[in-house]
């Protein structure tokens, strides 16, 4: 039923298109030409042929590598993240503790350290940041200091000692576990602007 619709629609459109060529063709000095002239400019068909393939050469090959790069970028911050979630896991039990095992706490050093080297190897390989970028030096430092401070924290005192050294066990605990805070939240902000450069 439409479809008959739309011919008669169409039979009726043409009919009155017919009439008021015939119209104006009657009542009027303005004339339309029976014949169509076709004219090619072979530098305007080259021009034109040039473009289009130009356009469909963007469109194609330079939407691909964004989206490669947009790709590849996006798993690279996935990485970061994950690697930033480890690091707070890994270190949230240490000031719970009465005892830091050091053994523990070395394995945990050495794995962090160990993926961190790979994520940041991996954005230098595919040029994200380059080699000497001091987000790679910092970011290589903290959990350095991390295992450094850890290393020389002292237990928990456990009240056998005489007041003043249990006092200053700790003062000292406490302080080295503030430093261990401070450099996390240092690595997190770290993380932070090289994800906000890896987004530009």
């Amino acid at each position: 039923m439409d479809k008959i619709l739309a011919a008669i629609f169409g039979l009726v459109l043409f009919g009155f298109g017919f009439i008021g060529k015939h119209f104006i063709d009657s009542y009027n000095v303005i004339s339309f030409s029976d014949t169509i002239n076709w004219e090619v400019n072979p530098f305007g068909f080259l021009s034109l042929l040039v473009t289009v393939l130009l356009a469909i050469y963007v469109t194609r090959t330079l939407s691909k590598k964004n989206e490669k790069e947009k790709i590849e970028s996006e798993l690279l911050i996935n990485y970061l993240l994950q690697f930033k979630e480890d690091l707070l896991n890994r270190f949230q039990y240490i000031s719970s503790q009465d005892n830091i095992q050091q053994t523990k706490i070395n394995s945990d050093c050495k794995i962090l350290r160990k993926r961190l080297h790979s994520i940041l190897e991996l954005a230098v390989d595919n040029n994200y940041i380059g080699q000497d970028d001091q987000i790679i030096n910092n970011l290589k430092e903290k959990i350095r200091e991390i295992w450094e401070i850890l290393t020389d924290t002292p237990q928990k005192p456990n009240g056998k000692t005489s007041k003043g050294v249990t006092d200053g066990m700790a003062i000292l605990r406490t302080d080295r576990l503030n430093k261990v805070e401070t450099s996390i939240i240092d690595i997190e902000k770290l993380i932070f602007n090289f994800i906000i450069k890896l987004k530009k």
